[in-house]
């Protein structure tokens, strides 16, 4: 996989960012083609999955298993909460 995870020495160029709200059975999907894609590019980058506030699911335990980064929302529960926590959480 070309994609290789952030360290002190290697900046993110790319963060993809998905707000889930009980989307652990699509993220099962999902999540392995995008990280299929980026493994295609020659930037380092991460995917960070922005989930309710409280865990309603297994997003948090698929995120594990996929090797992504798993965030749960700040300020509430809203679309905007979650683009606002990944963007202030994203590297990229």
């Amino acid at each position: 996989m070309n994609t290789t995870s952030p360290t002190s020495a290697t900046p993110i160029v790319l963060s993809v960012l998905l707000p889930a709200y009980q989307e652990a059975e699509n993220l099962r999907v999902i999540l392995p083609r995008i990280l299929a894609a980026l493994s295609t590019l020659s930037v380092v980058s991460e995917v960070l999955v922005v989930d309710t506030v409280t865990p309603l699911d297994a997003t948090r335990e698929i995120c594990a298993q996929l090797g992504v980064r798993w965030l749960p929302r700040r300020g509430g529960n809203t679309f905007g909460d979650a683009y606002r926590t990944g963007i202030a959480g994203a590297g990229g």
